[in-house]
């Protein structure tokens, strides 16, 4: 959904991943044969089995709570009210409009003037302003509008991922270690995959 979001260039932070040895040793337990009739019963070994998988699980849960105090959706809304304040183009009502949105995940054109508080003209402006601003966008022309994060306001509404600073500390988050880190997840996930079915 945050990929849709984004408008423009993918901006993906590098994720933390384990070292590729760390990897290739854990899907090769994976792949231990049974060694004796106390040990499951299949081909390989269920204890083996038993410790990749629990490894991959924290390391899943690791890279969620990782990327989640990245995103800080918690004071997202708080941003939001950031961006907006500054600018001269869009009135103090658009905060209500993105934070309904952001709460709700669209919103139908049509309820602008009750969430900002406006007449409808002027309800249907500040609509257009966030439009014009990359804030706000429908699916379809005349679909209800959700939100977008356009290039320029990253690094407000998400200092952690986006900031100049940390683009200057991480110049190793290069689009190649991104597909190499895309490749790993999906190695670890079909290995498991196949667990699972097996």
């Amino acid at each position: 959904m945050l990929r849709r979001m984004v408008s423009g260039r993918s901006h993906e932070a590098c994720a933390r991943t384990p070292k590729p040895k760390r990897i290739q040793a854990m899907m090769d337990l994976a792949d231990t044969p049974r060694p004796d009739d106390l040990d499951g019963r299949g081909n390989l070994s269920e204890r083996a089995t038993i410790e990749f998988v629990r490894w991959f699980l924290r390391v899943a849960i690791d890279q969620v709570v990782f990327m989640s105090s990245l995103f800080d959706l918690d004071t997202l809304a708080s941003r939001l009210r950031s961006f907006v304040t500054p600018h001269r183009s869009l009135k103090p009502e658009a905060t209500r409009l993105l934070e309904e949105t952001l709460v709700r995940g669209e919103v139908e054109r049509g309820e602008a003037s009750r969430i900002t508080g406006l007449p409808e003209r002027s309800a249907r402006r500040v609509l257009n302003d966030l439009t014009k601003e990359g804030l706000l966008a429908p699916a379809t022309p005349k679909g209800p509008v959700s939100l977008r994060f356009p290039t320029h306001s990253l690094e407000t509404l998400f200092p952690r991922l986006y900031s100049q600073t940390s683009r200057r500390s991480h110049p190793v988050c290069s689009s190649q270690r991104r597909q190499d880190q895309r490749a790993i997840w999906t190695r670890l996930a079909r290995r498991l995959a196949r667990i699972i079915h097996e």
